[in-house]
């Protein structure tokens, strides 16, 4: 009957698809803004590095940008193929540049990538207004201009890396499908302190690709910065939640840490406002108005959690 050759079809979908997942829990948004990086960028780039590195292509890849200032807004084609993610690519695979420079093509790319965001949000992209276009004069029995049956148009139709960001705090994983058979369906989650990947494709090499992005990121983490560095700043901020104490002068006394240094932890936080506030994941209370407490840290209670103060600060 219907239902049983709906059932098998659809399991025909459902095993015509490879999924991993990569679960990476070294570090997350925290670390990405402390180093001035914001977090979603620095994701994209992160997937469009492990194709490259994979296949040596440097393909299309989609990302929804939320249109939520508008009356009835929905999303932008957001096109993270920019011309610095691909010197970013060719950089950070190549054996010749330094670290530094590798973690600059990445910090240029990332730059570029979140500016493109903030004009897609505000109504200023392309690719909705030609569908529409292209819609229109379908619907209408217009003869449809030669520009869309153009090579370079249907290549950036073609999404090899159709990708999402879900910043539902309350989901554990978030995934979709590839939207072209060689193509892989990305989504992802930002926490506080890990990355979540889903993959999927179709018969695609989909776990290697997983791996590909685990060792992108562990280069990330090893070029940054040390684990007591990422510790410390973990600490200082998810303690602000626990302690109900203003200030730092304590710990800031005892270690001699520089005036420009006491007000990172609040930098910090309002960085991850902002991003929070362009991909739709934050509250209505201004950024200014969140950063009202710092904890109460002293050399004692870094000892109690693992954490080697000399250490830290040199890192």
């Amino acid at each position: 009957d219907r239902k049983t050759r709906a059932e098998t079809l659809l399991g025909d979908q459902i095993l015509a698809s490879h999924t991993h997942i990569l679960e990476f829990r070294d570090f997350g948004k925290t670390f990405i803004t402390g180093n001035k990086m914001s977090p979603d960028s620095f994701v994209q780039m992160s997937i469009i590095l492990a194709y490259y590195r994979l296949y040596g292509e440097f393909v299309c890849a989609y990302e929804p940008v939320l249109t939520k200032f508008f009356l009835h807004g929905r999303t932008e084609a957001m096109r993270s193929a920019t011309p610095k993610a691909k010197l970013f690519c060719e950089c950070w695979c190549s054996s010749f540049p330094t670290r530094q420079e590798k973690i600059q093509h990445l910090m240029d790319a990332v730059s570029e990538h979140a500016s493109l965001v903030k004009e897609c949000a505000g109504g200023k992209g392309v690719d909705r207004h030609l569908f529409s276009l292209k819609s229109i004069a379908s619907k209408n029995n217009v003869p449809v201009p030669d520009f869309f049956n153009d090579a370079g148009y249907k290549a950036l139709n073609h999404t090899y890396l159709s990708t999402s960001n879900c910043g539902n705090p309350s989901l554990r994983l978030f995934g979709f499908g590839p939207v072209v058979a060689d193509g892989f369906g990305i989504g992802y989650i930002i926490r506080d302190h890990g990355l979540q990947y889903t993959v999927t494709s179709k018969h695609r090499q989909t776990e290697r690709f997983v791996n590909t992005l685990a060792r992108y990121l562990k280069e990330v983490q090893n070029f940054c910065g040390g684990a007591a560095k990422i510790a410390v700043r973990n600490y200082r901020q998810t303690s602000a939640e626990k302690m109900d104490v203003e200030g730092l002068e304590s710990f800031d006394s005892q270690n001699s840490v520089s005036p420009r240094n006491k007000t990172k932890v609040a930098q910090d936080m309002m960085y991850s406002e902002a991003f929070d506030d362009i991909y739709g994941e934050s509250t209505d209370a201004g950024m200014m108005d969140k950063v009202k407490r710092r904890p109460s840290v002293d050399a004692k209670t870094f000892k109690e959690v693992g954490v080697d103060i000399d250490e830290a600060l040199m890192a």
